[in-house]
């Protein structure tokens, strides 16, 4: 993946409001304090969509222990988790799933979807205590009040098998940056520089004086967003029913290639 700096993005959405002009090589202090605040804005917004995740971020962690709950995030989070993610912090939200790795079996290993509920739904399991071999749900509790750290429940708590692995998948997300970091380079997908860019600026045009089109920047940017998000997009659904069943009305039949 292409790597750029964040001052280089900043120095992109400003070029793009005339703001900054191309002899200048870098933005002012006050300019960029502003550009680090939106810029964590937008990436906190973005990563609150599937189709703005890059990838899917998949790991397998070992029960090592029987008990109702284990932490999950990064090895320099304090307290250490008792799941340490190979990149990245705790996932965001476990939607693309969770399944079950039976592994020591005298056959081949087995894998077993397990359900990921909400709190609500959490709430209203009547014995949160029960053991079993192993769990058939997961709640996970993400990160939030001043830990790092993510929370998965298995249910049936206390599994007995501590040799099964959970196997994991979640959204990558894209990290936000500090002040000291606008040097250090991040690597964005093919597609992502450009629509962070003109995403950046869409915010920052309200702060600064009208020399741009705010119209024709919208335009741009709903493009380069739309160009990044087309990678995630699922195929359309083709419906077959003019040439199937001619007695609903149709525009086209799919058998003779002619309009109905």
């Amino acid at each position: 993946m292409p790597l750029v700096a964040p001052v280089d993005i900043f120095r992109g959405a400003l070029e793009t409001l005339g703001v900054l002009g191309a002899a200048q090589t870098s933005p002012k202090a006050e300019d960029t304090d502003l550009c680090v605040r939106r810029y964590n804005s937008l990436v906190s917004r973005w990563n609150t969509r599937k189709r703005f995740a890059s990838f899917i971020q998949e790991e397998a962690f070992t029960f090592t222990t029987s008990k109702d709950s284990y932490t999950i995030g990064a090895a320099t989070n304090v307290p250490t988790p008792d799941f340490v993610v190979s990149s990245g912090n705790a996932p965001a939200n476990l939607r693309e799933g969770v399944q079950l790795v039976m592994t020591g079996l005298s056959g081949p290993n087995v894998q077993l979807q397990l359900a990921v509920i909400n709190q609500d739904q959490w709430q209203q399991i009547s014995i949160p205590q029960l053991s079993a071999t192993f769990p058939n749900t997961i709640y996970y509790i993400r990160p939030g009040g001043g830990t790092l750290n993510g929370t998965i429940r298995p249910w049936p708590a206390f599994p007995t098998a501590t040799n099964y692995q959970l196997d994991l998948s979640w959204w990558n997300q894209m990290a936000q940056i500090s002040i000291s970091d606008i040097t250090t380079p991040i690597a964005l997908p093919d597609g992502y520089e450009e629509a962070v860019i003109l995403s950046l600026a869409e915010r920052l045009w309200l702060s600064f004086p009208k020399r741009t089109d705010l119209t024709e920047l919208q335009r741009q940017a709903r493009l380069a967003r739309a160009d990044l998000q087309s990678v995630n997009v699922p195929p359309p659904k083709i419906n077959t029913v003019g040439g199937a069943d001619r007695s609903k009305a149709s525009g086209f039949n799919w058998l003779t290639r002619l309009p109905g």
